[in-house]
């Protein structure tokens, strides 16, 4: 059975070399053998097929060596080792059977191509060696030995990134290759914008890492305006590195638009430039105030540039001149008169309401308004116009304390002022010692009565409140002490001591062990007497 086996397989080969030209035999033995080994069971399996059928007729013994003589690789797999199913057989007269074996026997070429292509390969290079910008439209791709082939304007992908963290495609104008430089220059457009970008470009060639430029690229403002701000009197333009030169009150147009109104020329009536800050401020005459709000917002243009524009402002309507009198917490205080002079004159206006209000009816101008309340006067120049027409006259609370000569608090001690010509009552202490009442500021006379005894008027400055502890003046009354004595100057006590005041004779104390007898008065000459066994002094 071997031998026949053998026979059969030198026939093979004889008829293939007889059917093929030599240069094809020569081709075919120069082809890799793997590959024509992986891809033969594919395209027909008939050789294997064959000799299983062969081998089915007589098969071997199993222990039995191969011989010798078998021109078959050692490593060649037995057909018994891979049985075809027996209904798929091949005519024996068919050519590609033994073609197919032949392949199958013959020895492999050398495997120095098939190790390179399928196990051990270097790794692929990324072909992009760095990105570089040339300025503000030029960015370059470097590559390296690892690009073979010729790049297109498509071959990588050129995006763009900004410092906020955006990606967008490259908007890409043109592209170039220099083969000898290895460089793929791209020529791109960013849009202007009124301030100050910064940049990069990047390029990624298929799946390799995106390469990027170390460094932001800037491109600088076209428009030098960056943006304006204005209310109802100043408006700032604010400019940006785009600026070359110092600008002034003339350099951009800048307008007055109201209610969406037809844009006017800004009436300009100053103009100051920050060279530090890069900002141009201008004043301006208000808007006029109208029976109605108007909204309002100003525009800058540098020459063909954007129009800029600020947010809009409001300006108020027309106010009705007011004035309204409170006291220092806010508490409207109704009946107060309110006179004004104006025309060389003075002219009661009236008195406020329970709202502490008074509506003029005064054309625009300026006048002199007084406000009186409990008799103290407070007196302020106006300016009566369309707005801001509202004119707040306070009170301060005026604080008066009274005490003894040891600091002790002293209740019941009334507290009186001297204002408009008039003694006026300021108030009773408390338990505390203390008085208030609600005066305008200024300088008052105010005294302290206590046990018929006065303190004597002091000027006392009434200031605008600065917190709970604050005190106007403190009264302090002193310790009055008399003793009574026998002839022989031994204190006697129980006698009465009585002191005259104010065309009143009052009761001062008793003597006690000492002979002593003590009152809080306020520091003054007194006339007294002492009773003693029903005898007067």
């Amino acid at each position: 059975m071997k031998l026949k086996r053998g026979i059969i397989i030198l026939m093979a080969a004889l008829m293939f070399l007889c059917t093929m030209p030599e240069i094809a035999l020569a081709d075919e033995m120069s082809e890799p053998a793997p590959t024509v080994t992986e891809s033969a069971p594919e395209e027909d399996p008939a050789p294997t097929v064959t000799e299983s059928a062969l081998e089915e007729e007589e098969p071997a013994p199993a222990e039995d060596p191969t011989p010798a003589e078998d021109p078959a690789p050692a490593d060649d797999p037995a057909p018994a080792d891979d049985p075809a199913p027996e209904e798929n057989t091949v005519p024996a007269d068919d050519p590609a059977p033994a073609e197919m074996a032949l392949r199958s026997v013959m020895p492999a070429a050398p495997p120095v191509t098939l190790a390179a292509a399928s196990e051990g390969e270097e790794p692929a290079k990324n072909p992009i060696w760095y990105v570089s910008i040339k300025d503000s439209s030029t960015a370059v791709v470097k590559c390296n030995q690892y690009m073979t082939v010729t790049p297109t304007a498509n071959t990588f992908k050129m995006t763009l990134h900004t410092i906020d963290g955006s990606v967008s495609p490259l908007n890409i104008k043109g592209f170039s290759w220099d083969a000898a430089s290895k460089e793929a220059t791209y020529t791109f457009e960013v849009p202007k914008r009124d301030y100050d970008q910064k940049i990069k470009v990047g390029a990624q060639y298929g799946d390799f890492p995106r390469i990027m430029p170390g460094d932001w690229y800037t491109i600088p403002a076209s428009d030098p305006i960056w943006y304006v701000k204005a209310d109802n009197g100043t408006a700032t333009i604010k400019y940006n590195s785009a600026l070359s030169s110092v600008p002034t009150a003339n350099t951009s147009a800048v307008k007055l638009v109201i209610n969406d109104g037809t844009p006017q020329p800004l009436p300009v009536t100053g103009f100051s430039w920050d060279a530090a800050n890069k900002e141009a401020k201008y004043t301006f005459t208000p808007v006029t105030p109208k029976d109605y709000k108007q909204s309002v917002f100003v525009t800058a243009q540098f020459g063909n540039f954007t129009n800029h524009r600020s947010e809009r402002f409001d300006v108020a309507a027309k106010s009705i001149p007011t004035v309204k009198v409170q006291t220092s917490d806010g508490t409207p205080l109704a009946g107060v008169p309110i006179k004004g002079v104006y025309g060389g004159s003075t002219h009661n206006l009236g008195s406020t309401d329970e709202n502490g209000c008074l509506v003029l009816s005064l054309v625009p101008g300026q006048y002199t308004l007084t406000a009186t309340y409990a008799k103290t006067s407070m007196s302020k120049t106006v300016t009566i116009s369309d707005t801001n027409n509202l004119f707040v006259f306070e009170t301060n609370e005026a604080k008066v304390k009274v005490q003894d000569s040891n600091g002790n608090p002293l209740s019941g001690v009334e507290i009186k002022y001297q204002a408009g010509g008039s003694t006026m009552a300021f108030g009773t202490t408390d338990a505390s010692g203390i008085a208030t009442r609600e005066l305008f500021a200024g300088s008052y006379n105010m005294q302290a009565t206590y046990n018929k005894t006065s303190s004597g008027y002091v000027s006392v400055d009434v200031t605008k409140d600065e917190g709970l502890d604050k005190i106007d003046h403190i009264f302090v009354t002193s310790l009055a002490k008399v003793k009574v004595q026998s002839s022989s100057k031994q204190p006697l006590s129980g006698a009465d001591i009585k002191y005259k005041v104010g065309g009143s004779t009052l009761a001062f104390g008793t003597t006690n062990g000492d002979g002593i007898a003590i009152r809080e008065l306020f520091a003054g000459t007194y006339e007294m007497y002492a009773v003693y066994n029903k005898t007067t002094s």
